[in-house]
This record gives structure tokens, sequence and C-alpha cells, in this order.
């Protein structure tokens, strides 16, 4: 544990109201322990060595002329590129999810594979009535080539969801699905679209993991629009339930930056 002095003096932090203000906004954990100071006067905050880690990340970003916010989104982009070149190693996905387990009281045991198929099967269920359509989703969604493409996308920051054509199923990131449909509009075939970025997520947290709470990569809304020969790119505004058109994104205002 190291107290807050050695904290400020190894991250060249001046004051350590900045610590409290860096906790009470959840950017650091709170310490480990409040207790007496060494000097034995006063009281002074204990901290993990997690968090002097997280500290030092900041400051050096801070030294670069990052401000707060863009030091913060460079330590989380460093956290998922670390977990995507992980993941990306893996040789066997399903070997990989089926190595920690949680024992029950009865002697059982529950993988993250486990945990992985039945929060699937509780989505696909919400979605499909039909009990051998659920069988045949679920089946393909533990082959190892889309556990291990579901992995690396969700490692990657994608909201990594399934797609069901009613033959197969892949995983891709959600802007890829209005692709499809756009591509595929004259067949009007219905796909189901199945989100699996939350039960992962709730899954590795189970388990330890360290995922961002939400996806970091984020679609940007433009649509291309034949006119005669030429295409045009459109930025689109998009609302609740509604959506507008614009040549370019209209400027922000002061409150709004």
């Amino acid at each position: 544990m190291i107290p807050t002095k050695e904290m400020l003096k190894e991250s060249g932090i001046k004051s350590a109201r900045t610590l409290d203000r860096w906790q009470k906004r959840g950017i650091i954990p709170p310490p480990l322990k409040v207790d007496v100071s060494p000097s034995g006067r006063g009281k002074t905050a204990y901290w993990s060595d997690e968090t002097l880690k997280k500290v030092l990340q900041i400051m050096n970003y801070r030294r670069q002329g990052h401000s707060l916010k863009s030091a913060l989104r460079r330590i989380e982009g460093d956290k998922v590129e670390r977990l995507f070149s992980t993941v990306k190693e893996l040789k066997d996905a399903t070997k990989a999810l089926k190595e920690k387990s949680i024992p029950f009281k009865n002697g059982s045991k529950l993988s993250r594979l486990d945990l992985l198929r039945s929060q699937a099967l509780q989505v696909i269920r919400r979605l499909v009535k039909d009990r051998r359509t659920q069988a045949a989703i679920l089946k393909q969604m533990l082959r190892e080539e889309i556990i291990k493409h579901t992995l690396i996308l969700f490692a990657g920051g994608y909201n990594v969801v399934l797609v069901w054509d009613g033959k197969s199923l892949i995983a891709t990131a959600d802007f890829f699905v209005s692709h499809m449909l756009s591509k595929n509009a004259e067949e009007g075939k219905a796909i189901i679209v199945i989100p699996i970025f939350g039960p992962l997520w709730q899954i590795f947290k189970l388990f330890g993991g360290e995922f961002p709470r939400i996806p970091t990569i984020r679609p940007r809304p433009q649509i291309l629009k034949d006119e005669g020969a030429d295409t045009t790119i459109y930025n689109v505004g998009i609302g609740e339930g509604i959506f507008k058109v614009y040549w370019d994104f209209p400027k922000a205002k002061e409150s709004e930056k």
C-alpha cells in the first residue's frame, strides 16, 4: 500500500486534493484504507499499486500536453490495444474461454464459455420462438471461428453483434448490419441481429476482465447518394427516432462543445 505522500512524490502531483477529486469523479478507485500517517500526526490515505500505475500514466500524458480527458482516452485506448493483441494471438479461443470457471457448492463448475452460451441463449429466445432455429443459431455460435472473431471484435472496442440469415451466422460490428441491408435490398431477405457486447462485458467482468463498459469504436452517420453518374456523401444528424441529412454537420453551440 502506498501512502498519499509517496503517491504525490512519485507522480509529481502537487496536492492531495487532486487525488481526492479524481477519486470522487471515478477516475481512480478509492484508497484501500485511511489510517494514521507514518509521521503519527493526522491521517493519510493508502493507495494500491494499480492506482499509482494509472496516476503515473495520466501524468505522463499530461506532460506530453494532453488534457485530462484526452489522457484518459489514451489510457483506455492503450488498454484496448493490449487486449486486442492478446486475443488476436489466441490459437484456441474456445479453450481459453473454458480455462477459468466459477465453482458451486454442489461441486459443479461454470466456465466463461458456459456463461456466454447461456447469456446468448437468453437473447436468442427473446428474438426467436422456434426451437429448431434457436438450436441452429446456438450451434453455429459455438464454432471456433465465430468465437474467435467475436472476441477479436469485442477486445478491439467494437459493438459486436451476431447476424443470422436463416442459414449461416456471422460475428460483425453493428455498423456492418446497415451495409448488409443496403447491399441486399433487392432480395428483401430477413435477418436476425443478436446484440452480444453486453453479455460479453458482464462475463469478462465477472472473471476480473477490464474491458470498456461501452464500445470505443462507433459508426459515423454518413450516407452515399447516387445522383446520376455521381455519388455524393452526406452526413446524417440522428435524433430520437428521426434523422436529418446535411452537406456537413452543423457547427455545435458553445455550450455543446
